[in-house]
């Protein structure tokens, strides 16, 4: 009976000793609850007060636990946020800056059109809006119709353009530049204006086009005159020389004439580029044109010419380019050889090349500018109007092409021209 008693007793304090247990074990656990609660609560008002700008908040709880640690990261993390933050601000302030220091004016877009930035000197082409957002689309409140015209069609297209834009009485020179910050897409806008630039360059064609007009007459004149005086034997032997000086020297001002007709006529250019040409035989041709010459010289005229290249442009301005090349190499090779080359290498390419005095390093870069003349025997050679590099370079430039130029003192000079291909026929 005893033991009995014992076991039942046994049996109850077990019992009541896992309630107690139980019990403590609830309360530790909402203590814990409230606690990780109340924790948690602290860092998400300390997030949310980050979300808001204000970056002061710092976590603090007394101890080493893991929420101690956890906040002062946390603390750590949005203290360094902020630091980003004003450094953000400050850069953005001093692109601010630069943008409205300059007298041009400058727009950013983005891929939805908002006019997200703009300098002072923008604000004449802008409508004056009140009352609206800070961020308004480009054609809300741009006043041009030119201009919300390119800005549509540059956000379309995503790559780099330039158009000239008449607006009102001025000229401006539209360009826009495409990028990407922060995954985003934008769209940069710069407007120059080059009313007076065109004004200058203008004037200069006129007068050029007026001055190349009115020599032609005189030139005929005294061409004319000197064929008589030459075909009446009028002048004695001793005068020969004079007469043939004269006879030279009207004879390059003519082709000084006829070369600043052509350069100020490509300044201009307007015409569509659009004709098939067969480069290869374009090549060929102008190069029978030019055996007499170079056998007069005694040079080697050779040509190496690969067959069915073809390219788009115009036919009379690819000939003045070849033969402005190939009459250079003629005129300033004394010995040795003249080569013409077309090939394909990506580009239709024309290569020619003499055995001639050479380049100085120092000149190349200069070669292409009108009436350049070279310090060394090319400039000593007569007959060139000093415009036909330039007129070849801008007839290059037309056609959206290269030239290149490979040279040494006293072994002779290379010109490469690469154009785009339209195709090629084997």
């Amino acid at each position: 009976m005893i033991y009995i008693l014992s076991a039942i007793l046994f049996s109850a304090g077990q019992i009541i000793a896992g309630w107690v247990f139980f019990a403590l074990s609830s309360v530790i656990l909402i203590f814990n609850y409230i606690f990780i609660k109340s924790e948690l609560l602290k860092l998400e008002n300390m997030v949310k007060t980050a979300k808001e700008k204000d970056f002061t908040p710092k976590y603090v709880y007394p101890g080493l636990s893991e929420f101690n640690r956890l906040g002062i990261a946390t603390s750590e993390l949005i203290e360094s946020l902020g630091k980003l933050r004003e450094i953000r601000r400050l850069r953005e302030q001093e692109f601010i800056t630069i943008l409205n220091a300059m007298d041009m004016p400058v727009f950013i877009a983005d891929q939805e059109g908002r006019l997200i930035v703009h300098n002072k000197a923008s604000k004449s082409f802008m409508r004056i809006v009140q009352d609206e957002p800070s961020v308004k689309y480009y054609y809300e409140i741009l006043r041009y119709e030119e201009l919300i015209a390119f800005i549509k069609e540059a956000i379309v297209s995503e790559s780099q353009r330039e158009e000239k834009l008449e607006i009102e009485d001025s000229l401006f020179e539209a360009i826009s530049f495409p990028f990407i910050s922060r995954s985003e897409k934008f769209t940069l806008f710069l407007l120059e204006d080059v009313t007076v630039i065109e004004r200058v360059a203008k004037m200069e064609r006129e007068f050029i086009s007026s001055v190349s007009h009115e020599l032609r007459t005189p030139i005929s004149v005294i061409k004319g005159a000197l064929e008589i005086i030459e075909s009446e034997k009028l002048i004695k032997k001793n005068g020969e020389k004079f007469l043939n000086a004269i006879k030279e020297n009207s004879e390059r001002m003519e082709n000084l004439v006829s070369d600043l007709a052509k350069f100020n006529e490509l300044e201009v250019w307007k015409k569509p580029l659009e004709q098939e040409i067969d480069f290869s035989s374009t090549v060929k041709r102008i190069y029978e044109t030019f055996l007499q010459s170079a056998k007069g010289k005694n040079l080697d005229f050779k040509l190496n010419c690969e067959e069915g290249v073809f390219i788009k442009g115009d036919l009379f301005l690819i000939e003045e380019l070849i033969r402005n090349l190939v009459n250079n190499a003629i005129r300033y090779t004394e010995s040795g050889s003249v080569e013409l080359a077309v090939y394909v290498n990506v580009f239709a390419t024309l290569q020619v090349k003499d055995t001639g005095p050479g380049i100085l390093e120092r000149d190349i870069s200069h070669l292409f500018e009108p009436f350049f003349r070279v310090e060394n025997s090319r400039s000593r050679v007569g007959g060139g109007s000093g415009l036909g590099l330039a007129i070849s370079k801008r007839i290059i430039d037309l056609h959206k092409g290269k030239i290149s130029i490979e040279s040494k003192i006293g072994e002779g000079s290379k010109f490469i021209v690469q154009l785009i291909l339209l195709r090629k026929i084997n």
